[in-house]
C-alpha cells in the first residue's frame, strides 16, 4: 500500500469516528502533530480531546484512540488504534502512517506532524496548517527535503510560510536568543548574561554587514567549545508562520518544546490552536526550562567509559540534555541522560554524528531484558526501566558498547 493510500484511511476512519481521543508525544513534534489534527477534526465536527505526555500507559489503550509521535513501537495495542509516528515501526495495525512503512527515512523526513498534515488535507481544506507541520521538522532536527520540503512548499505557494536568512535562535530579542540558546548550546554563551549582553551591545553598534550575520559572527567567537555542526546551525533559512499565534517558527517551536516538557503540555497545545493569550506563560516556561537545560550543561562532567553518563532531576530534561551533549559538543562516544522518578528511570541516549550505531535496537534490547521498554531511531532513542532495575540496565548497555 503506498504511503498516499494509508493517509486516505487514516482520514476517513478519523471523519468516520463519532469521538476521537488523541495522545500526543511530550515534545514539540507530538504536539503540533496533535494539534493538527485538532484543527482538522473541530472543522469536520467530530469531537475530540487531546491530551499529552512521554508513554501511552496500557491502561489508556481503549478505542477511538489516536497516538501521535508514539506507538509505532508498542506491540499490543487495540487493533483500531490510530498510530501516526516516525520511528522504527513494530506496530501490524491496519491504521498506520509512518514513512518507514513506505521507504521514506523517518528519522530524517516527514516528522510526526508533517504526516498528520497530510492526514488534514485528507479531512478537509487544511492547507493553513503546514506551519503548524513545520514546528515538528525543526524539533526533531530533521532536514527540509523530500515529504517534508514538499510540505513547506505548499505552505509557502499557500502564503501561511514565509522563508527568509537569518540567526536560528529562538528568542524575543538579541540577549534572549543567546542567553537561552540550546539549540544548538554555545558553551560560554549559553547561561552567561554578562557574555550575551556583552555581544548584544558589541552589535548595536555594528555596521556594514547584516545584523545578524555580525551576531552570529560574534557568537562563533565566543563559542569556542562548541561543536562544528552547533557552529553551522546558528544562521540560514528561518521561517515566518503568516498564520500562528507567533510569527518566528524557531521560537514558537521553542515555546511549544518546553511546554511539553515541562508537563504543561496544555499550553503548548493552546500556542498550537493559535490563542495568544497563552504566549505570555509559554515565554516563562520556556525560559525556566531552558534554564535547567543550561545548568544540567554547565554541571555535567565527563567520566570514563564506553558510554558518557548524565543525571538529570526530572525526566523533562534527558532528551534535550542529550541532544546538546551529543550534538553540540565535542563529545566522541555516545551519551546517555537519566533521571529518577516515582520509581522509575527514563533514560535518553544519543550518538554523535557520524558514529554507526542502531541505539534504536540497542535500547530495545537493554530495556526488553531488564523488563522495561525502550527504542527510537538509529542516533537517537530511549528507554524506560523501573529504578531498581537500572544498574541491570546499564550492564547491558556496557555489553552492547564493549
Amino acid at each position: 500500500m503506498p504511503l498516499e493510500s494509508a493517509v486516505r484511511e487514516v482520514a476517513a476512519c478519523l471523519l468516520d469516528r463519532d469521538f476521537v481521543l488523541i495522545h500526543a508525544h511530550h515534545d514539540s513534534d507530538g504536539i503540533a502533530a496533535g494539534s493538527i489534527l485538532c484543527h482538522a477534526l473541530r472543522r469536520a465536527d467530530v469531537p475530540f480531546r487531546m491530551r499529552t505526555g512521554m508513554d501511552a500507559e496500557p491502561a489508556d489503550m481503549k478505542g477511538d484512540l489516536v497516538l501521535c509521535d508514539i506507538g509505532s513501537q508498542l506491540h499490543s495495542l487495540p487493533e483500531d488504534t490510530v498510530v501516526i509516528d516516525h520511528h522504527t515501526p513494530i506496530f501490524e495495525g491496519p491504521y498506520h502512517v509512518n514513512p518507514h512503512l513506505f521507504g521514506i527515512d523517518g528519522q530524517r523526513d516527514l516528522s510526526a506532524s508533517a504526516a498528520a498534515y497530510l492526514i488534514a488535507m485528507e479531512m478537509g481544506d487544511n492547507a493553513d496548517l503546514a506551519g503548524i507541520a513545520l514546528l515538528g521538522m525543526l524539533g526533531d532536527r530533521q532536514a527540509i527535503a523530500g515529504e517534508n520540503r514538499r510540505i513547506v512548499n505548499e505552505g509557502i505557494a499557500k502564503g501561511v510560510i514565509e522563508p527568509a536568512k537569518g540567526l536560528l535562535l529562538a528568542g524575543g530579542d538579541d540577549v534572549e536568543r543567546l542567553l537561552y540558546a540550546i539549540d544548538p548550546y554555545l558553551p560560554g554563551v549559553s547561561g552567561n548574561e554578562a557574555v550575551c549582553r556583552g555581544i548584544a551591545a558589541a552589535l548595536d553598534g555594528g555596521e556594514g554587514e547584516g545584523r545578524d550575520l555580525l551576531l552570529s559572527r560574534l557568537v562563533l567567537e565566543a563559542a569556542a567549545g562548541a561543536s562544528t555542526e552547533a557552529l553551522t546551525r546558528l544562521y540560514g533559512t528561518r521561517y515566518l508562520l503568516k498564520r500562528e499565534c507567533l510569527e518566528d517558527a524557531h521560537t514558537l517551536m521553542a515555546l511549544v518544546d518546553s511546554c511539553g516538557k515541562s508537563e504543561r503540555g496544555g499550553l503548548g497545545t493552546a500556542l498550537c490552536l493559535r490563542h495568544v493569550p497563552a504566549l505570555e506563560d509559554a515565554v516563562g516556561v520556556m525560559r525556566h526550562f531552558r534554564r535547567q537545560v543550561i545548568e544540567a550543561l554547565t554541571g555535567a562532567g565527563r567520566g570514563e567509559g564506553a558510554l558518557l553518563w548524565i543525571e538529570v532531576p526530572h525526566s523533562g530534561l534527558t532528551g534535550s540534555v542529550a541532544d546538546a551533549l551529543a550534538w553540540d559538543m565535542e563529545v566522541q562516544r555516545p551519551v546517555a541522560v537519566f533521571a529518577r522518578e516515582g520509581g522509575r528511570c527514563r533514560i535518553s541516549l544519543r550518538a554523535p554524528r557520524g558514529m554507526r550505531l542502531d541505539l534504536g535496537a540497542i535500547a530495545r534490547s537493554a530495556a526488553d531484558a531488564c523488563g522495561g521498554s525502550g527504542g527510537g531511531h538509529t542516533d537517537r532513542a530511549g528507554a524506560l526501566v523501573e529504578t531498581e532495575m537500572f544498574g541491570c540496565f546499564r550492564e547491558r548497555l556496557a555489553e552492547a558498547f564493549g
